[in-house]
Formats: C-alpha cells, sequence, structure tokens
C-alpha cells in the first residue's frame, strides 16, 4: 500500500473516532439521575429522656412523744389503718394525777390560811385600836384607825405569790395530763412504730410514722446531662415493672442541687419529683419506677438525616436548582432518630435530595420523581 493510502485510512478512522466521542458526550448530556427529594420545612426535635425513681407517698407524718413518762398503752400497730385524730398512744398518768390533787388540795389549804389570816389581822387591828384610842384619851391626844398603817399587806401578798406558783404549779401538770395522749395527724396507714409499752420515753421521742398510701408521687434521678432539657410542668409517663398501666403525671419540682449516683459515683443527678395525675390500687410505696419525659424543642428547619453527606467535620446537601444538584454547605445542629437541625445553608421550602446515592456530583442533572 502506498504511503498516500496508508495517509487517507487513517484520517477516515480519526474521523469516526472524534464522531463516536462526540455521540457519547450528546448522549451523556441528555441524561438525568432519577431522584427523590424533600422540601425544607420547619419541624421539632424530639427526643425521649429517661429516668428511674420509685414511688412513695406524698403525705408522710412523723410523730413524736409531747410529753415524757411510761407508756401505758400502744394502741395500733404497723400495718393499721388510722384516722386523723385516732389515739396512737398513752402515757401512764397516776403519779401525775397524784401530784395534780395534792397541788390542788395546797391550794385550798393555802386560800384558808389566808382568809383566817385576814381575819385575825382584822380582829387584832381592832383590839389594838381600842387600846390606843383609850390610851390617847387619857393623855388628851387624838388618832384614827389609818395612824395604825398597813403592814399586814406584804403577809397577804405572800399568800397571795404562795397561790400563783401553785396555780403554775397545776396548769403544768394539766398540761402534762393533755399531753399524755398522743393522737394520728393524718389518714392513713402506720409505717413505723417505734415505741413499746412499759417504755419510759422523753419528751420529743419518735414513735410512730403515718402515710396517706392513697396519694403517691415518684422521686426520680435524672441524669446531668438531660435534666436541663425538662422544667416543671412537663407531662411525663410512669411505668414499672411490678405495674402494667403506663400512668400519666408531671414534674412539680427540680432539685436545686446535683449529687453522686447511688449506683455509680461517677455520674452526678439531679432529684425530679413527679405527682401521678391518677392513684390506683396496684400501686404501692417503694416501687421502682421510670419516667418517660418527652422534649419537644422549638419549631427549627429540618431535613432528613439521609440527605446530609460529610466530608470529615463538614456537612453538605444536594439541593436541587434548575434540575441539576448542588452541593451546598451547611451547618447542622440537633438531630433525632430521623431528623436533624439546619442551622447555616438552606431557607425554608427549599428542595434537597432526601438520600444521594455515594457517586452524586455538583452539578449532575437531575429528575424529580
Amino acid at each position: 500500500m502506498s504511503k498516500k493510502a496508508i495517509w487517507t485510512v487513517g484520517i477516515v478512522v480519526l474521523i469516526v473516532i472524534v464522531i463516536g466521542v462526540s455521540i457519547v458526550f450528546t448522549n451523556n448530556a441528555g441524561k438525568s439521575t432519577a431522584v427523590q427529594v424533600v422540601t425544607v420545612q420547619e419541624g421539632q426535635i424530639v427526643r425521649e429522656v429517661f429516668a428511674n425513681g420509685k414511688l412513695e407517698a406524698k403525705v408522710a407524718k412523723e410523730h413524736f412523744a409531747a410529753s415524757s413518762g411510761i407508756i401505758e398503752k400502744v394502741h395500733v400497730s404497723k400495718g393499721a389503718s388510722v384516722k386523723k385524730g385516732q389515739e396512737l398512744l398513752t402515757l401512764a398518768t397516776t403519779d401525775t394525777q397524784a401530784q395534780l390533787k395534792q397541788e390542788r388540795q395546797q391550794l385550798e389549804l393555802n386560800e384558808a390560811e389566808k382568809q383566817k389570816f385576814i381575819k385575825d389581822d382584822e380582829k387584832s387591828r381592832k383590839q389594838t385600836f381600842e387600846d390606843m384610842k383609850k390610851e390617847m384619851s387619857e393623855t388628851g391626844a387624838s388618832t384614827s384607825r389609818d395612824a395604825l398603817g398597813d403592814s399586814s399587806e406584804a403577809d397577804v401578798r405572800l399568800f397571795d405569790l404562795k397561790m400563783s406558783h401553785t396555780r403554775s404549779r397545776m396548769e403544768e401538770l394539766q398540761a402534762k395530763l393533755e399531753k399524755s395522749r398522743l393522737f394520728a395527724d393524718i389518714d392513713g396507714v402506720v409505717t413505723e412504730v417505734l415505741v413499746k409499752e412499759g417504755q419510759e420515753v422523753a419528751q420529743g421521742t419518735y414513735a410512730f410514722k403515718v402515710t396517706n398510701v392513697s396519694q403517691l408521687q415518684v422521686k426520680a434521678n435524672m441524669s446531668e446531662n438531660d435534666v436541663n432539657l425538662t422544667k416543671v410542668g412537663m407531662a411525663v409517663e410512669v411505668t414499672g415493672e411490678a405495674f402494667t398501666t403506663k400512668y400519666p403525671g408531671i414534674i412539680t419540682a427540680i432539685s436545686p442541687v446535683a449529687v453522686p449516683s447511688e449506683l455509680d459515683a461517677k455520674e452526678t443527678v439531679v432529684e425530679v419529683t413527679v405527682d401521678l395525675k391518677e392513684q390506683a390500687e396496684e400501686l404501692r410505696p417503694g416501687f421502682k419506677t421510670t419516667v418517660q419525659v418527652t422534649v419537644q424543642n422549638a419549631p427549627r428547619l429540618l431535613v432528613p438525616l439521609t440527605a446530609v453527606k460529610r466530608e470529615g467535620q463538614n456537612a453538605y446537601v444536594f439541593r436541587v436548582a434548575d434540575q441539576k444538584a448542588v452541593k451546598t454547605s451547611i451547618k447542622v445542629g440537633e438531630e433525632d432518630d430521623e431528623q436533624i437541625e439546619v442551622l447555616e445553608g438552606l431557607q425554608a421550602n427549599d428542595s434537597v435530595i432526601s438520600s444521594p446515592s455515594p457517586d452524586m456530583k455538583d452539578g449532575t442533572r437531575v429528575t424529580t420523581g
């Protein structure tokens, strides 16, 4: 083959290749990738916060001996149901009553002695006056009963002071008698009995605890990482292994201090108090519980977690504009199991690819379906 022919064949082949490549690029330029898109909208991040605790009585009253003495009778036992005003114990009062009787007799005796003194004193003063009058008449002087003075007043005041002391002593003994009986301050169940008959007790001795088991609340320990997500007034659900029903409640108090957890000293917890909206016979003080709090934040821009891609610490999505995928850097915030907050980079009503493929690139033509 001549050199001229060879050149001719080469040129023809080159033209064919160029035409083929041109056709491929033309075909690819007309193709697009089908994608699913979502619209960026405002929504809420929902978090579930849990805390372990136990049921306890909302109202429990400790009862203390109001007076010292020996216990004559304990009227209740542990587990007994009592009504407000029901007698719990009685102290022996024999000695106190005997002392009160003695003081009463002493008061009567003092009163009688006072009256006798006044009567005798008046008689004595009268006789003295007559003697003085006779003596003065003999000398020509004059006098009156007022001249004798009233030196007996001091003696009368002594009688009054003595009787006043006796009356005070009687009042003390009467008060002790009234305090010899201890009564329940509330309706409930006796959950603690710390005294027994024949025991000598001092005033203020802790004797009984009465618990109102019909009004229960939950004391739970919440992690320091979660407690700031909650606030007083939030609704909760209370569950437990010992009962099957979920009970609605409301947070009524959050402790102002944090303490080490009893289960793990490395963990810090805050006590949260929950009032139950419903009471039931199956609930008992001491049952273990779990408190579940659903926390919803203020509305914010959200996209699905599947829409977000990452390059190191940077996040981005593919926004759809003019039928093309536009790689868009974003700044993200909180997230839940399905959605993530977008702080910067997108606006409401933007369209983004919900689940971009691994080979999706900036500028790829897309068809939304």
